[in-house]
């Protein structure tokens, strides 16, 4: 599981190594964003909150999804000869075009 922290700390993200409590948990390594490690920020605005009166940080609970059956469905048509479509998630609605692939993406 992992948890998104609210756009006051650049939606950063970590995943959840463990549940303590209701109120507590451990995380498995830094929180981040698409652009940057935002652990001191989070941190930051954290002791911020807690000046003002409030406990925490706003946050929402990212579920894990299995991705096995999608991907035997795709080995599964690349074993028959078929292919498949990979879309790009490289868009911003004030472009109006698709970013360049990263590396990553090409593979």
């Amino acid at each position: 599981m992992q948890i998104m922290l609210s756009k006051a700390v650049s939606s950063s993200v970590a995943e959840v190594a463990e549940v303590i409590s209701d109120t507590q948990l451990r995380i498995r390594s830094e929180f981040h964003s698409e652009t940057e490690k935002c652990t001191s920020l989070a941190r930051e605005k954290a002791e911020e909150a807690k000046s003002q009166g409030i406990d925490g940080l706003t946050f929402k609970a990212l579920p894990f999804v299995d991705q096995n059956e999608m991907y035997q469905h795709v080995y599964q048509r690349l074993r028959e000869g078929g292919c498949i479509a990979i879309y790009p998630e490289g868009t911003c609605p004030h472009w109006r075009y698709i970013s360049e692939a990263q590396s990553h993406c090409r593979r």
